[in-house]
C-alpha cells in the first residue's frame, strides 16, 4: 500500500524540489503519510475505545503504547508514576526537547456506549477523549520519527496515567519522568465539542484556579455569628456578572468562550454554602471553595475579605485571611502560544486555528503540574459533528467522536513541533 501511494507522491515532490522549501517539503509529507497510515491509527483509537481501564490501572494501555513507540525505534521507559510511558526521539542534530504529553486513562460510567465498538468492560468508558489523545500522540511519535533525519533536537513522548483523579502527573514527576531530559517546552490537546478539525488556544489561563479560602478566627468567637459573617463576607468578593458561573453556555457567541467581554473572561465565583466551623487547636478554621479565571482576582479577594471582616461584628477574632491551591491551571505561555499560532496558520491556512478567551470553570488537566518549572501551550482540539449528532461533550453521557479530528492532530503538531525546534 505503501509503493503504491507513497513513492509516486515522493517522485513528484523530487521533481518539484527546487520550488519547495525544505521545510515545504516536510509538512506535504506529513499530510501525506497521515493520510496514509490514518486508518490504522483508527483501529488503535477504537480498540483503546473497546478495552478502557481507569486511572492508575492502564496496563494493557500502556503495553500498547510500549510496543508501538518500541517498534519506531524510540528510547522507551515504563512505569513511571505508576503505568505511565515516554519515548524519546532523537533528532538528527543537537537542540531542544519539546515534550508532547498524552493522557491514557478512562472513566466510571454507567451509561451506553453508543458505537459500534463500544466498551466491553463494564461501568468504564472512555468519556473524556483519552483514548483519542493516545492515539494522536502514537500518531505523532510516528509521523516524527519516520522524518528524524530532519528533525533538530529530541522529542519526548509522555504517555500519563491517572489523569482523572489528578495524580499522574505528579506521580510521573516525583518518578523522576524529567531527570535523564528535562523537556524546554510541554505541549498537550485535550478533545472539546468545537467541530472536528478546529483547533482553539488562548494565552495564560486554560481553566480555572481552583482554591480553597482560609479564615483563621480566635477560638473565643461565637461560631454561629462566624458563619454568619464570614457568609456575608464571602459574598462580597464575589466577583461574576451573572449568579451562577457553572450554568453559562460555553457555547454561546455572546457569552461564551468566543466572547472577549462575556462573564467567562473575568470571575471569582465562592462557593458560600454549608460553611462549617472547625476547632484547630486555639482556632476556629472556615473554609470556603472558589473558582477563579485568575490568580490575581484570588490575592484581591483575600485582601478584601480580610477588609470586611475587619468592618465585621467578628473583627476583633480575626487571626488571618489566606488560600491554598485545591487545583491549579493550566497556564499557556503566551510567546510560544502567538509562535504556535502563527506557524500553525502559516501551513494550514488562517481558518486553521483561532484565539478564544473564557476560561472554563468545572473541567481541568493536571497537566498543570508538568508546567511547574517549563513553558507549555495546551489546545483544544474539536471533535464534533452536529450534522451527524456527534458531540464530543466530555463527560457527556452521548460522548462521541469524529475520529477525522485524529488526521488534524497528527498533521498540524507534526508539522508544529518540527517547526519549533526547527526555529529554536
Amino acid at each position: 500500500m505503501k509503493k503504491v501511494t507513497l513513492f509516486p507522491f515522493l517522485f513528484i515532490l523530487l521533481f518539484t524540489y527546487p520550488l519547495l522549501s525544505q521545510a515545504d517539503f516536510f509538512h506535504k509529507i506529513v499530510q501525506n503519510r497521515t493520510d496514509e497510515i490514518f486508518d490504522s491509527l483508527v483501529s488503535i483509537r477504537r480498540d483503546l475505545h473497546q478495552h478502557p481501564e481507569l486511572s492508575g490501572k492502564e496496563i494493557r494501555t500502556s503495553e500498547i503504547v510500549k510496543n508501538y513507540l518500541t517498534s519506531l525505534g524510540l528510547d522507551v521507559q515504563t512505569n513511571i508514576g505508576g503505568h505511565g510511558v515516554t519515548g524519546i526521539l532523537n533528532g538528527s542534530k543537537a537542540g531542544n526537547c519539546v515534550a508532547w504529553r498524552a493522557d491514557m486513562d478512562a472513566f466510571a460510567d454507567e451509561s451506553k456506549d453508543n458505537v459500534e465498538f463500544a466498551s466491553v468492560n463494564n461501568g468504564i468508558r472512555h468519556i473524556c477523549g483519552h483514548d483519542v489523545h493516545t492515539t494522536i500522540g502514537l500518531g505523532l511519535a510516528k509521523i516524527l520519527s519516520e522524518q528524524k533525519e530532519k528533525i533538530n533536537g529530541s522529542v519526548m513522548f509522555i504517555f500519563q496515567p491517572a489523569e482523572e483523579n489528578f495524580s499522574g502527573a505528579q506521580k510521573m514527576k516525583e518518578d523522576g519522568v524529567f531527570n535523564e531530559k528535562k523537556p524546554d517546552l510541554l505541549l498537550a490537546l485535550h478533545i472539546t465539542p468545537f467541530p472536528a478539525g478546529v483547533v482553539a488556544v488562548k494565552s495564560n489561563e486554560m481553566y480555572a484556579d481552583r482554591i480553597e479560602f482560609c479564615v483563621k478566627l480566635k477560638k473565643e468567637v461565637d461560631k454561629d455569628l462566624a458563619l454568619i459573617e464570614v457568609a456575608k463576607c464571602l459574598e462580597e468578593i464575589n466577583k461574576t456578572e451573572v449568579q451562577n458561573i457553572f450554568n453559562v453556555d460555553a457555547g454561546d457567541q455572546k457569552t461564551g468562550l468566543l466572547s472577549p467581554t462575556g462573564p467567562l473572561n473575568d470571575y471569582l465565583q465562592v462557593q458560600k454554602d454549608k460553611l462549617k466551623a472547625e476547632e484547630q487547636g486555639e482556632y476556629i478554621l472556615i473554609n470556603s471553595k472558589a473558582y477563579s479565571s485568575s490568580l490575581s482576582n484570588i490575592e484581591k479577594a483575600v485582601e478584601k475579605l480580610k477588609d470586611l471582616i475587619n468592618k465585621s461584628d467578628i473583627s476583633n477574632s480575626l487571626e488571618s485571611v489566606s488560600y491554598i491551591y485545591i487545583q491549579p491551571s493550566v497556564i499557556n505561555d503566551p510567546d510560544y502560544v502567538d509562535k504556535s499560532t502563527n506557524i500553525i496558520k502559516s501551513i494550514y491556512g488562517m481558518q486553521s486555528i483561532f484565539r478564544f478567551y473564557g476560561i472554563i470553570p468545572n473541567f481541568n488537566d493536571d497537566f498543570a503540574y508538568f508546567l511547574d518549572n517549563t513553558k507549555g501551550v495546551y489546545f483544544f482540539l474539536g471533535g464534533s459533528d452536529f450534522s451527524k449528532g456527534i458531540i464530543s461533550a466530555p463527560h457527556s453521557p452521548n460522548f462521541k467522536v469524529d475520529e477525522s479530528c485524529i488526521k488534524t492532530g497528527v498533521k498540524y503538531f507534526s508539522s508544529l513541533i518540527y517547526e519549533l525546534l526547527k526555529n529554536e
